[in-house]
């Protein structure tokens, strides 16, 4: 499953597509509820890392479109953006189906394999046959920086980081229109 790195860029780009302000690079910390939302679904790793077992309840049903549904709307009660609810609760969905979407797309190693996607209503995890995003190891804090994961971030910005240069180039170009 892809790192923060590929999620947060992934989040950026989709915050400089929706962010409305000319000025959008003084105002960073607006940021801030993107990348929360855009990152979110991986808050199941902390009960395992407390326990020392890292995976033990990754991937479960906060990789899903019904906890994207949740979690949007709490976010949209939440993070006022300056939008209504409807388009609050849009821009929220988005980026947390970003995430499900990019670990979708991804190696994965480890059991259960793939993402919830379609809980409550399936139990049943899915996986991309095509994967996009190389695993990552996390079995204790020293693999968290090995140079296998050093690499999977380098392919990660590769990969998002296009969409997110994309996504700068045109809300810069929109704004000096």
């Amino acid at each position: 499953m892809p790192t923060p790195v590929a999620h947060s860029l992934a989040g950026l780009g989709l915050y400089l597509l929706f962010n409305r302000k000319y000025n959008f690079l003084k105002d960073l910390k607006g940021f801030i509820p993107f990348f929360i939302a855009a990152t979110a679904a991986d808050l199941d790793f902390i009960p395992g890392l407390l326990i020392g077992e890292a995976n033990r309840y990754h991937h479960g049903i906060t990789h899903s479109i019904g906890a994207s549904l949740i979690v949007a709307f709490t976010f949209s009660l939440i993070f006022r953006l300056n939008r209504d609810f409807i388009e609050r609760f849009l821009i929220f969905l988005s980026l947390f189906l970003s995430h499900i979407f990019l670990d979708y797309f991804s190696i994965d190693t480890s059991f259960p394999y793939g993402v919830p996607l379609f809980w409550p209503i399936s139990e049943r995890y899915y996986l991309s046959e095509i994967p996009v995003f190389i695993d990552i190891q996390r079995g204790n804090i020293g693999l968290l920086f090995s140079l296998h994961n050093w690499i999977a971030a380098l392919r990660e910005v590769l990969i998002v980081g296009p969409f997110t240069v994309i996504s700068f180039i045109y809300r810069y170009r929109r704004g000096r229109a």
